[in-house]
């Protein structure tokens, strides 16, 4: 709003802010004439009365690929932003239309939360899920949505001029199969490439090339 103003001065500038009640963050926002000096601005009166607002912030997940079966932690957090204490708030975590994780937790003031689970995907493809707080005054910002790319195969070809230009990354890519079952590993040479080999890769790792043809 203030950029937009201070681009149009020649309009007449009235700035309106509806609040929500919640009070979060108004304490961080600038005394108005110092970010719209020009500008009539109304705030709606927030009143006295405090509503209580549990939310989640986000949700977060370990680097490994999701796969059909296999098990990917993540971990969700939020807060309860409210002077009051939520007591027995229930976090649900659901996927591809399934509630896979149900706990509560009881909040002080202030306090923020986290909870740590485990998904695993029933089907391989794109996997909707969310993470949820039961219903209070604010239910704007209860639910926190994700997708999951869960592929059947992810292919990675490796190559290099001879073999033991590949050495080291073979080897560490042998390593994590045990946790990615849906990693699929080729190797090679380079001078064995063709377009056939890339019809199946999705990431193609070239090793200690000398120079691009």
């Amino acid at each position: 709003a203030a950029d937009f103003c201070a681009a149009h001065p020649e309009l007449r500038q009235e700035i309106y802010l509806l609040g929500d009640l919640a009070r979060h963050n108004w304490e961080q926002v600038s005394p108005k004439a110092a970010w719209l000096p020009q500008a009539q601005v109304y705030i709606a009166d927030l009143g006295t009365a405090e509503r209580g607002n549990v939310h989640v912030d986000g949700v977060h997940f370990s680097p490994w690929l999701a796969a059909p079966g296999k098990k990917l932690n993540a971990r969700a957090r939020g807060a309860n932003t409210a002077s009051q204490p939520a007591p027995q708030v229930a976090v649900d975590v659901y996927l591809d239309g399934e509630r896979v994780r149900h706990q509560e937790a009881d909040l002080r003031p202030g306090e923020e939360f986290q909870l740590d689970f485990a998904l695993t995907p029933r089907r391989a493809g794109l996997l909707g899920g969310y993470v949820e707080v039961q219903d209070d005054a604010l239910p704007l910002d209860n639910r926190r949505y994700f997708t999951l790319s869960v592929p059947d195969s992810f292919g990675v070809l490796v190559l290099g001029h001879q073999p033991e230009d590949t050495y080291y990354p073979r080897r560490a890519l042998a390593a994590s199969t045990a946790a990615d079952p849906a990693l699929g590993l080729r190797f090679g040479l380079v001078a064995e490439l063709a377009p056939a080999l890339l019809q199946q890769t999705q990431v193609l790792l070239l090793c200690n090339l000398n120079y691009l043809s």
